[in-house]
């Protein structure tokens, strides 16, 4: 059964994750090579349409389907791939499978939760051709939107937008607060501004507890020219 501490976890690891890319992105040695090797299937739908990545399915994909299409994927560094135990729930026998992309010298730029057998959480970063005024066109307004601090103490600015019915969260994150300022003050989105990771999830899995350091807003639109 699902608990309060859990989902508050699943919260705080969608954070975490947020902050994880932010770091990958500032590690880039080129945008534009990066942009032309990194994931796009979010847009292009190809091979399968979100929350499907890939060809793995939430639910349904299991470990041996994932170390398959990681080994299948141009921009995977494939001597990267590392495997480790977490916890998914009140499952704590979960696995965590990431890797890193050939232009990103972090820890990892994508990854998949596994739990019970079958994948449960994909995420992965994308590049600047991720902007908001895309990912608008993609999926519509989203169903909420969290702001958040870079940590508990650090000032930045993290945003999740999250389409829950469809199990989409996109996250961005930048060391300046000036976007999510203007945000707060009734200012819409940048068109250009561009979000750095994406993640899959099953929509009964999208968190609905706001973390404590959150601040839920709706929909603005976009900023006047």
């Amino acid at each position: 059964m699902r608990t309060k501490y859990s989902s508050i976890a699943i919260v705080a690891s969608t954070i975490a994750l947020a902050i994880v890319s932010i770091v990958i992105f500032d590690s880039f040695v080129s945008r534009k090579r990066a942009d032309m090797i990194l994931d796009r299937s979010v847009f292009t739908g190809d091979p399968c349409s979100p929350p499907c990545w890939q060809g793995l399915i939430l639910d349904v994909s299991t470990a041996q389907d994932v170390y398959q299409v990681l080994q299948g994927l141009p921009f995977v560094d494939l001597g990267s791939i590392r495997e480790w135990n977490t916890v998914w729930f009140d499952n704590e026998d979960a696995v965590e499978i990431h890797y890193k992309c050939k232009v990103v010298g972090s820890d990892s730029c994508g990854g998949v939760l596994l739990s019970s057998g079958t994948v449960k959480r994909i995420w992965f970063t994308v590049g600047s051709y991720a902007t908001i005024e895309n990912l608008f066109d993609r999926f519509g307004n989203p169903t909420y939107i969290d702001l958040g601090m870079w940590g508990a103490e650090i000032p930045g600015c993290t945003i999740d937008l999250v389409w829950a019915d469809l199990g989409v969260i996109a996250s961005y994150g930048s060391r300046k607060t000036k976007t999510c300022d203007l945000l707060r003050d009734g200012i819409g989105f940048n068109r250009t501004l561009a979000f750095n990771s994406i993640m899959y999830l099953q929509a009964d899995s999208i968190p609905t507890e706001q973390c404590m350091s959150c601040e839920r807003i709706n929909w603005p639109g976009f900023e006047e020219p």
